[in-house]
């Protein structure tokens, strides 16, 4: 019997105090050796970390340890990443270090005979201009070569601040506009073939039918530790106990 296919998103790793990110990482390391086991393919829907930037010759030393797990995971179990909001950057080092297939953006995939769409949810609301014109700032390949120029514990240190700032201007527009923008998006993909819109982002973990198909967001491992998965039963949601 084929193994189920994971979905999750949004750990946002290095944005707590110490002691809980202890625990959240000893969480997810349970959760990967889990994986390594059971998954058939895994989708990491991207802000697996808080931020991440890639430099010539350092990384981020508290995130090691996962890289490792990342890549033994991946030699074994076909696995891809998302680019986030929050690390975007992360997945040119996947990439290029570890067996990690990387989307930068969206992707169709296909597995037991479902199309599947899927995107980190980010830039999703019609409304949000504002954050769409952020992410063409942040991801313009000057303004990352000037970041670069910046002591790497510096510019962690101002990364920090500006995540905090992202993660309030992102939720605070989630509470004011509602699902329809993304509800919306996904019938329209739904209406162009696929069976399936799978996002993360705004940490609401749901699987909502639309159409013929599936709107389904992950949710996050900050509070809920919730993941989505696709066996030949269909998809569903889970929340990770162990």
């Amino acid at each position: 019997m084929e193994k189920p296919v994971y979905f999750f998103a949004d750990v946002h790793l290095g944005n707590a105090d110490s002691e809980t990110e202890k625990e959240r990482t000893a969480k997810l390391f349970r959760f990967l050796d889990h994986l390594y086991d059971h998954a058939g393919a895994v989708y990491i829907m991207g802000d697996l970390f808080d931020f991440w930037y890639n430099y010539t010759y350092v990384m981020p030393r508290q995130h090691f340890r996962l890289i490792c797990r990342l890549e033994q995971l991946a030699k074994v179990v076909p696995t891809a990443f998302f680019a986030g909001n929050h690390d975007f950057w992360a997945g040119q080092f996947l990439a290029e270090e570890t067996p990690i297939v990387f989307y930068p953006d969206e992707a169709i995939v296909t597995h037991f005979g479902q199309r599947i769409y899927l995107h980190h949810g980010d830039g999703i609301l019609k409304r949000d201009r504002g954050y769409r014109f952020l992410k063409r700032v942040l991801r313009n390949p000057i303004n990352i070569k000037l970041f670069r120029l910046l002591h790497p514990d510096l510019a962690f240190r101002i990364a920090k601040k500006t995540s905090h700032t992202s993660r309030f201007y992102t939720t605070s527009k989630q509470q004011i506009l509602d699902d329809q923008d993304y509800y919306e998006f996904a019938a329209e993909r739904i209406g162009e073939g696929c069976r399936a819109v799978i996002m993360g982002h705004r940490h609401k973990p749901e699987i909502t039918p639309i159409l013929d198909g599936w709107y389904i967001n992950t949710g996050d491992w900050i509070h809920q530790f919730t993941y989505a998965t696709l066996s030949p039963a269909g998809f569903s949601l889970h929340t990770f106990e162990g």
